[in-house]
């Protein structure tokens, strides 16, 4: 689903990614951990070109993006969702406006529009908030409206740079079932950025380690659930992260 063939990234003379290669399949909730500047964000940003590596190839779903024209690129990313750590949402539209966004930019006709903003909004479990302005949410309702404007477009695809570390641990679990709900709802292949162990641990079959713009090493992991207090896996996770250091 998602192929980065020796990509690497500088900014100002310094790696911030290392050359490497990374297959992320179809359907599978990967996830890529690691310190602050390890570069898991440029890595994630590298995936739908909003960072252009310097060297590489990019493909998503067969489609070389790298090799695409800005025309064919703006088009192709309607099919990559993706959720940022901040939320991203537009201050002085409602939550129902915010979802309805990327369905605008689009040319996608009002009544199918206010349709599917419906469906996402009541997906996320807020259907209720479709008239609130985000002043009015919570940290986690924000998140929620974030990731129904990300579904809006039925992506196949869906990045999420630190969806949780503005979240506390109880919310940090409903934002974690929605993640999962939507790869088991839609099969979307889902990848997500953190540097919190238990999230990895929580939801992830794959997960890559990054240090210092490098990736150390790709395995596969049995989630727990998304229960965060239920953390006695953790420790394994965290002694194999500490032996790659």
């Amino acid at each position: 689903m998602i192929q980065l063939q020796s990509v690497e990234k500088s900014f100002s003379g310094l790696h911030a990614v290392h050359p490497l290669s990374l297959m992320i399949n179809k359907g599978e909730i990967h996830g890529i951990i690691g310190t602050s500047g390890a570069g898991k964000s440029t890595l994630i940003r590298m995936m739908n070109l909003l960072e252009r590596p310097d060297k590489g190839s990019v493909y998503v779903n067969e489609v070389e993006m790298t090799a695409l024209k800005e025309t064919d690129l703006r088009k192709a990313r309607q099919n990559i969702g993706m959720i940022f750590q901040q939320f991203q949402l537009v201050m002085n539209r409602t939550v129902g406006q915010n979802v309805e966004m990327p369905l605008e930019l689009i040319k996608i006709p009002k009544a199918e529009r206010q349709k599917r903003v419906e469906e996402c909004l009541n997906f996320v479990g807020l259907s209720d908030k479709i008239d609130a302005y985000p002043a009015q949410l919570s940290g986690g309702q924000k998140q929620r409206v974030a990731i129904a404007r990300a579904l809006a477009n039925n992506p196949p695809v869906l990045l999420c740079d630190e969806p949780t570390s503005a979240l506390d641990p109880s919310t940090t679990s409903e934002i974690l079932q929605v993640l999962k709900n939507i790869n088991e709802t839609f099969g979307a292949t889902i990848v997500i950025v953190t540097h919190e162990m238990n999230v990895v641990k929580s939801i992830c079959n794959r997960v890559s380690i990054m240090k210092e713009g490098r990736l150390v090493e790709t395995f596969s992991i049995e989630p727990i659930g998304v229960d965060l207090n239920e953390d006695h896996y953790i420790e394994d996770l965290r002694r194999i992260a500490k032996v790659k250091d």
